[in-house]
């Protein structure tokens, strides 16, 4: 329903535009890439980031796509369109470790569930969408000390051996007995324990949003924060970036530079102990 809801939006904005420029009574073969353009660039000119207009270009080839299966056109207007909009990093930031210390004294007590979906984001940098809600018990082996990520619920497409560590690990056999369930049931089940039905796609990421606006916290304060929170602690502790890059499953060493770059900036002890006095 919220996807139906956001391309009616989208294609009203069209239509608005459309309105502006009295062309709503022509034909769909009047719409030319020269004025799907025009379109997205008043969408850039408001200050929208490239990867919204992006949606927006998305949405409109798609549209009129469907209007040439109908064979109401000939050719889709919504081809070879420069890159628009701001580029903006939209992807959430590491969390202050007070701002940790205070979703931790709120959610362990009251959403033990929640609390364990963040530890395993944190300490392993599973992603929440398909790897984590998908996970079943029986990817954790309790002898290697790991956790098997599937290349069909993987980002990145590839089967992957995660190691536990071993806060988590303790964790997992004392805290959670996780290793007592069925292991053909999901971890994170519908009734707060490991069940056959895993959560909902957005179960997750409402609850801890729900704990967010509580504390009157930032709203980039997101769930899949904490796993840019473990990364940078990783740094901060000295790891190199070679093991930052396992733990974040980068397929190249560049990829792992240029986010750390971007989201912890260049770290130097020596630059920050032992700095020559003046």
């Amino acid at each position: 329903m919220n996807s139906i809801r956001s391309y009616t939006s989208q294609l009203r904005l069209f239509y608005l535009y459309a309105e502006e420029k009295s062309i709503t009574n022509k034909p769909a073969t009047y719409y030319t890439q020269e004025i799907i353009t025009d379109f997205l660039r008043n969408l850039a000119a408001k200050g929208l980031s490239r990867i919204t207009i992006r949606k927006y270009e998305e949405l409109l080839h798609n549209f009129f796509e469907y209007l040439k299966t109908k064979k109401v056109i000939q050719e889709n207007p919504v081809c070879d369109i420069p890159k628009l909009g701001k580029v903006k990093d939209e992807s959430p930031a590491a969390i202050p470790d007070y701002m940790r210390r205070l979703l931790r004294k709120e959610i362990e007590p009251n959403d033990p569930q929640l609390w364990m979906f963040i530890c395993f984001i944190y300490y392993m940098a599973i992603r929440p969408g398909y790897e984590l809600r998908l996970m079943k018990l029986k990817q954790i082996s309790y002898s290697s000390k790991a956790i098997i990520i599937h290349c069909d619920n993987s980002k990145n497409g590839r089967t992957s051996a995660i190691d536990i560590p071993d806060q988590l690990f303790d964790m997992i056999m004392n805290k959670w007995q996780l290793h007592k369930y069925n292991q053909e049931l999901y971890v994170f089940g519908k009734l707060g324990e490991p069940g056959d039905v895993p959560l909902g796609k957005n179960n997750m990421k409402n609850r801890h949003t729900r704990f967010r606006k509580k504390l009157n916290l930032p709203n980039d304060v997101k769930l899949y924060s904490w796993k840019h929170s473990g990364a940078q602690e990783l740094a901060i502790q000295g790891a190199s970036i070679y093991e930052i890059q396992r733990y974040l499953r980068h397929r190249d060493i560049t990829t792992t530079e240029m986010y750390l770059k971007k989201r912890i900036g260049q770290r130097s002890n020596m630059i920050k102990h032992n700095f020559p006095s003046i």
